[in-house]
């Protein structure tokens, strides 16, 4: 092929070149959506009066058919803005706190799992909103 077209060899290898950087993240989101199926509820995030703690709690479903022995989940506090479109885009990049824990408490199938996060000394005064993703395996 390279000899008679230069044009559609370079085509190919660059093709080739796109399919393997892009294949591993593809793969990655394909098998999160049928092998580890998880949904998150946020049912409370709440700063606390007399304390500079915010505690956030949550509820981790299993939607997958397997069982589950380990989940990281990741919990991230934002500023509540009313921004619209690319600010907020911007916004969301840039969480005020971050924690991730890992847990090792077995999560059947169709079951779900209480959770809490407690940030310690969060000094942030306005209003905040959360979020709750969990990967497990």
């Amino acid at each position: 092929m390279a000899r008679r077209s230069s044009t559609a060899s370079l085509l190919l290898v660059i093709f080739a070149l796109l399919l393997l950087v892009i294949s591993p993240f593809f793969i990655k989101v394909k098998l999160e959506e049928t092998l580890r199926t998880t949904t998150t509820d946020i049912t409370m995030v709440k700063k606390l009066t007399f304390s500079s703690s915010l505690i956030v709690e949550g509820i981790i479903y299993n939607k997958s058919t397997k069982d589950f022995s380990l989940c990281l989940i990741r919990t991230s506090i934002f500023k509540q803005t009313g921004a619209q479109g690319f600010k907020a885009y911007l916004n969301s990049l840039k969480p005020i706190s971050n924690q991730s824990i890992l847990v090792t408490k077995d999560l059947l199938k169709e079951e779900s799992m209480e959770y809490q996060a407690v940030f310690d000394g969060f000094e942030y005064n306005g209003d905040v909103f959360a979020t709750l993703k969990a990967e497990c395996y």
